[in-house]
């Protein structure tokens, strides 16, 4: 097996200084990331992926950890002038989850969260699915916004080349930062089942024509995703589903969060997920589990990780460009209590 080290591995791309530009600041749009990353001028080896490993140097790591994907607001500065409407990078983005799910101290998990917008290299797609899916709107580097209308300008869409350029610069970086965290939590900390929690947002007030989606009709706060429960057991999705309702606070004493949803909690509807997962390839044995990397090469991984996509309703807490700080914070507190329920549930199935 490869062997990776927490604390020493390192994106080994040779990726270069490139000069990058803020989506949400060029569209007037309240940015998701911490202020010292809002005003990043330039995307190397070092800022590439931000890895959050402190749980695992402190020896206090649990079974559970997250990717953090579509958090990315940063695109190549030199893409600009092809653009024909920035919006559609707005529209991409899962407003909220690097603050939700980004442990903080004493937040005893690890995480990597993904810089670049997923409209220029999307972890969610296969790296070289270059054409729209059928199932999904854009390929690994998007063509069209989430209503299907054209990104670039007329015959200015980006090549075959450049596609396969963005998922050597930007795509595979993010799958090593989640097979280091992964095989770390194996190595450092002799977990023999993990939890890979696969973080994302909708929003549940827009029209997605691609999943049959309208913006007047009401859908869950949380969408649980494992794709009919081949990629997490049932008993695991049961654990992550009843902690959710579980530190769901009372309609009685937090009405807005209930405010247009349809339930706390649904499943597998409409999104089934774990494409991050599919990629990177998930254990389907304990003793056995082969996974492609990059390259084309097989690894070997002794355990198991169930993997669970959670999807959550940002329009409790994103309108109009704009955070409800408190409401992102009240959600906030549901995961964050949710991740560590089941982090300690998953200590139990460790043998």
């Amino acid at each position: 097996m490869e062997k990776y080290n927490f604390a020493e591995n390192e994106i080994n791309e040779s990726l270069e200084n490139i000069s990058m530009i803020n989506i949400c600041q060029i569209n007037n749009v309240e940015s998701g990331l911490p202020k010292e990353e809002q005003t990043i001028e330039y995307l190397n080896k070092k800022n590439r992926v931000v890895i959050y490993d402190q749980a695992l140097i402190q020896d206090e790591a649990s079974p559970l950890f997250v990717g953090i994907p579509h958090a990315g607001e940063l695109i190549p500065k030199e893409i600009l002038p092809r653009i024909k409407d920035t919006r559609g990078f707005v529209g991409g983005l899962d407003c909220g989850t690097a603050m939700i799910f980004s442990p903080r101290e004493g937040e005893n998990y690890i995480a990597a969260r993904d810089m670049v917008s997923r409209l220029v290299a999307d972890p969610n797609r296969g790296p070289r699915q270059f054409q729209s899916g059928t199932q999904a709107v854009g390929g690994v580097t998007w063509k069209t916004n989430l209503q299907e209308q054209p990104i670039y300008k007329e015959g200015q869409e980006p090549t075959d080349e450049e596609m396969a350029e963005n998922v050597d610069r930007y795509y595979t970086p993010y799958y090593r930062a989640l097979h280091a965290l992964a095989a770390s939590l194996h190595e450092k900390m002799d977990y023999k089942e993990v939890l890979f929690l696969d973080a994302h947002s909708f929003p549940g007030n827009v029209d997605f024509p691609k999943y049959g989606l309208k913006a007047v009709e009401p859908k869950p706060l949380f969408i649980l995703g494992n794709k009919d429960y081949s990629s997490a057991s049932q008993q695991i999705t049961l654990i992550l589903q009843n902690a959710l309702i579980k530190y769901m606070p009372h309609k009685e004493t937090h009405p807005e969060l209930y405010e247009g949803i349809s339930d706390i909690v649904a499943i597998n509807a409409p999104f089934k997920g774990v494409r991050n997962v599919e990629y990177f390839g998930y254990p389907e044995e304990i003793t056995e589990n082969i996974s492609t990397n990059m390259e084309g090469e097989n690894t070997t991984m002794p355990f198991k990780i169930h993997a669970i996509q959670l999807e959550i309703n940002m329009s409790v807490f994103f309108n109009d460009g704009k955070y409800n700080l408190e409401r992102l914070e009240l959600v906030r507190s549901i995961i964050q209590k949710t991740i560590a329920e089941v982090g300690e549930e998953l200590k139990k199935y460790q043998k």
